[in-house]
């Protein structure tokens, strides 16, 4: 504790420290976890972090750092996507939207060589569509204003040709969602997302009251409501004992949905030679066993927000911060897996001891061998 209050001095911070970790018939040493994020705070020179971490649906961990706590809110760039495509899945589930729905069935303006994007090409990048347009961070504008400024831009490619990860085609998706339904996109979120799981921090940037909310990178949140999210996911669709998505929708939304496209654009690091199909709806899939089901599932933010689910633990966990400090800030964001590494690792040493120090990577953990026993 007291290596971490020198840290902040040195930064020129003001900050309180707390660390909780539940009891627990397993010991677990988050100390490494603990000295990565004063590390990291040093690094970037931010105010604060806050991470959570539950195994077995009970939280092992619980780390606040500087100024934050599990309340404080803050903007999680794509980690946006995984709760944002979960609301559209809501939306799925009671017949109000079908995957196969093409633009046109739920927007008029989209001309010839873009209304046959279906939504499962939206919500899986494989539309077509570019990566970013500049409507999206425009509050001024209505969600449906910006949809139409995109209906008139230029594509990259035919639908279903490449996988193109990015925000535009999950703004058209919402656009879907609002003309389906006459309601505002911030309204079928609240109701679908925040309300059923007890939210209390989530909600899209400005203040919540922008009638274009960007569903691909503009929410905002907490460690506390990120935890209660992931946990539903990990649980199936399932939280406090209130169904909120189908078992089945979960499955799907865990599989692999970009086939053998060209892969193009921004790829994080970690999945530059992925073997296997990289992306669901909405997650990253980081690694699958050898039926190509999901074991670890992400959707980090370029900011440094990194929320994932280890099914293998049975684990939820992440992590919230906002690096602000320039430049190519999604270049210099630090590595989402190894921070799924430290806290794999953490429980491994927890149940099965520690391992020699000369012994390299954990192979329970580490990301590649991990793919490997799967047989990638």
């Amino acid at each position: 504790m007291a290596g971490l209050l020198t840290l902040l001095v040195v930064v020129g911070l003001v900050a309180t420290v707390s660390l909780r970790r539940a009891n627990t018939a397993v010991a677990y040493d988050f100390s490494r976890v603990d000295a990565a994020i004063e590390r990291l705070m040093v690094t970037y020179g931010v105010e604060g972090a806050s991470m959570k971490v539950a195994r077995h649906g009970e939280i092992i961990y619980e780390g606040d750092f500087g100024t934050f706590d599990g309340t404080t809110a803050v903007t999680i760039g794509s980690a946006s996507k995984w709760m944002s495509v979960s609301a559209l899945f809501t939306l799925i589930e009671d017949g109000t939207l079908s995957l196969q729905d093409r633009i046109d069935k739920h927007l008029d303006f989209f001309p010839e060589r873009t209304k046959g994007i279906t939504l499962h090409q939206l919500v899986s990048h494989t539309s077509g569509l570019k990566r970013r347009t500049d409507c999206v961070q425009k509050y001024e504008l209505t969600l449906m204003q910006c949809v139409e400024i995109i209906a008139g831009e230029n594509v990259r490619a035919p639908p279903g040709v490449e996988f193109r990860y990015g925000g535009v085609s999950l703004h058209v998706a919402g656009g879907m969602a609002e003309s389906a339904t006459g309601r505002p996109w911030r309204d079928i979120f609240r109701e679908r997302i925040v309300e059923p799981l007890g939210l209390q921090h989530t909600q899209y940037g400005h203040s919540g009251k922008s009638a274009n909310p960007g569903l691909a990178g503009n929410l905002i949140t907490s460690s506390a409501d990120s935890l209660k999210f992931l946990q539903m996911f990990l649980d199936y669709g399932v939280f406090e004992g209130r169904r909120i998505l189908q078992e089945d929708t979960i499955r799907l939304m865990e599989r692999g949905h970009t086939g053998s496209v060209a892969r193009e654009g921004h790829l994080p690091a970690r999945h530059t030679k992925t073997p296997h199909d990289l992306y669901g709806y909405g997650v990253w899939r980081d690694v699958v066993d050898a039926e190509d089901n999901l074991l670890v599932g992400s959707s980090p933010g370029k900011f440094g927000a990194a929320p994932w689910i280890d099914r293998e633990l049975d684990l939820a966990g992440t992590f919230i911060v906002e690096i602000k400090n320039g430049g190519d800030v999604a270049a210099a964001r630090p590595d989402p897996a190894g921070i799924q590494y430290l806290v794999c690792d953490v429980v491994d040493v927890a149940e099965n001891g520690p391992r020699p120090a000369d012994a390299g990577p954990n192979p329970r953990c580490a990301m590649n061998l991990r793919r490997a026993r799967a047989g990638f």
